[in-house]
């Protein structure tokens, strides 16, 4: 009787069937090497404290270290359109030499130029935090940014309907436009 060709064929894929099997279940139960352990991250902090250094415009300012921090949830008028020297005085006015603190979000940190994304908040006279992202707009020297899920989002639109309901800066001239 001869040997059928095939039957060589299937025990050799039935060991490496359970080679393949009994090597992955001993490889879950090994130790993992430094190769393949993931590397702990220590958390960002969420706020900090920091000293304003320069401002650059209406939502940039460069902060004692050397960073730039560009406002979350704003976008101030660019160098040479209307308003953009407006919002770069009242920024100066508000953080110039100033200790501020700044807040994150977890997931947006850094923008396309690098610059650290934040929330800036001062204290008033009185002591109470006030955010600078809100007040600029309030006062119609920015438009909203909203990128992703902001934590403020609300706030900030609330805050854009405001100044455009009271006719402030950027909201001026289309005020004027209305027949």
């Amino acid at each position: 009787m001869r040997f059928p060709k095939y039957i060589p064929l299937i025990f050799l894929s039935l060991f490496a069937g359970v080679f393949f099997f009994f090597g992955i279940s001993v490889n879950k139960n090994l130790p993992k090497t430094p190769a393949t352990v993931s590397p702990t991250l220590t958390p960002l902090p969420l706020k900090q404290q920091a000293w304003v250094k320069e401002v650059v415009d209406g939502d940039t300012i460069i902060l004692k270290n050397d960073e730039k921090i560009r406002y979350l949830g704003i976008d101030a008028p660019d160098q040479g359109k209307p308003y953009f020297q407006k919002a770069k005085e009242f920024n100066f006015k508000l953080v110039k030499d100033k200790e501020v603190e700044l807040e994150f979000e977890p997931r947006e940190r850094k923008d396309i130029f690098d610059r650290t994304l934040a929330y800036v908040f001062i204290k008033d006279n009185f002591g109470k935090k006030k955010m600078v992202n809100l007040l600029i707009v309030e006062e119609g020297l920015a438009d909203i940014k909203l990128y992703s899920n902001l934590k403020y989002k609300q706030e900030f639109i609330n805050a854009r309907n405001w100044a455009k309901e009271h006719h402030h800066g950027i909201w001026f001239e289309e005020f004027e436009k209305l027949p």
